[in-house]
């Protein structure tokens, strides 16, 4: 894990939930769809080493995927608020971009 890592970390309780900017059926153009679904489960299944990387998974949740598809954000809106779901699943060292992505 390196320092740009752990940072994302230690932010992400802060940042569970952020005012929405992103349209509730857009989520990165893959968000409500078994498209999406796959390719989340298939970056879990490949970068999901934290123990609730699995619950992203839930059918509640949406994906915002990282430019170039590599990572993936978990979120539901709760009103006009999206509720990230645990941290981005993503290759080592990946994770602060595809946050980014998603703020």
């Amino acid at each position: 894990m390196t320092v740009r890592e752990v940072a994302v970390v230690e932010v992400m309780p802060t940042l569970s939930a952020v005012p929405a900017q992103l349209p509730p059926t857009v989520g990165g153009g893959d968000a409500h769809n078994e498209k999406g679904r796959r390719r989340a489960r298939e970056l879990v299944e490949r970068y999901g080493e934290d123990s609730l990387s699995p619950f992203i998974l839930r059918p509640d949740k949406a994906f915002q995927f990282g430019h170039d598809g590599t990572g993936v954000v978990a979120y539901r809106f709760i009103g006009k608020t999206a509720v990230i779901s645990g941290d981005p699943v993503a290759p080592a060292g990946q994770a602060t971009e595809v946050l980014a992505g998603f703020l």
